[in-house]
């Protein structure tokens, strides 16, 4: 008999391995977009969800793929918080755009 509990993937640890494998830099970004994008995977490296999505308020993306990218991240850190149902809705979204972060999402879905 199987005790869903003891078979349960541990979101933390799901988080953590996606946010190593996402690309801190986004292709044509400016250095200074690149460095906000990296000070959010590093505070979730790092295991700091509330200080990832304060970070994330800050960044500047309010269309396309920096939109999807919130997203990612925000989906990443409602995780670190044990928020999978949240972070389900995020990657829901994610996974349905042509973004670079749209494989990574439906990976991680999988996974859930």
């Amino acid at each position: 008999v199987a005790v869903p509990y003891l078979t349960r993937t541990d979101t933390t640890q799901l988080a953590l391995a996606f946010a190593e494998r996402s690309d801190g830099q986004v292709r044509g970004a400016d250095p200074e977009g690149d460095a906000a994008w990296s000070a959010v995977r590093q505070a979730l490296l790092e295991q700091r969800a509330e200080d990832a999505l304060a970070l994330l308020e800050q960044v500047p993306a309010t269309e396309g793929c920096d939109s999807t990218r919130v997203h990612w991240y925000s989906a990443l850190a409602l995780l670190l918080q044990d928020k999978e149902r949240e972070a389900r809705e995020q990657l829901e979204e994610v996974s349905a755009s042509g973004c670079q972060e749209k494989t990574l999402a439906r990976d991680l879905l999988k996974e859930l």
